[in-house]
């Protein structure tokens, strides 16, 4: 297998998320505010430290977070893809949680929860 210029063998993220089984996500961009979302030094500036070393899962988080603000998007599926993008990082997880029982969205018997 050859490799291109500049390839280090690592295997990125994306490529690391399909070795899990999770479905790789694209870059988030900029939100539909026009800001820029956060990655892990950006949420570092703002004043608040983060448990995760992946910009992929803090960009994710922001995008939940903005998504959940303005009531639009799908803030569910957003958390979810931050939570595959850092599986070790509990955050988003707790984020799910919300969303599923503060939306009365999660039946008695939801296996996500279990």
């Amino acid at each position: 297998m050859s490799k291109r210029p500049g390839d280090d063998g690592d295997d990125g993220e994306q490529a690391k998320a399909q070795k899990r089984g999770t479905a790789a996500v694209a870059e988030p961009g900029p939100v539909a505010s026009g800001r820029v979302l956060r990655k892990v030094a950006g949420w570092e500036e703002s004043g608040i430290p983060l448990s995760t070393a992946s910009d992929m899962a803090a960009q994710l988080l922001d995008m939940a977070a903005e998504e959940i603000v303005a009531v639009t998007g799908d803030p569910m599926k957003t958390a979810k893809a931050a939570a595959a993008a850092d599986a070790g990082w509990v955050v988003p997880a707790c984020v799910v949680l919300w969303l599923q029982y503060v939306g009365c969205s999660a039946p008695a018997n939801d296996p996500e929860v279990e």
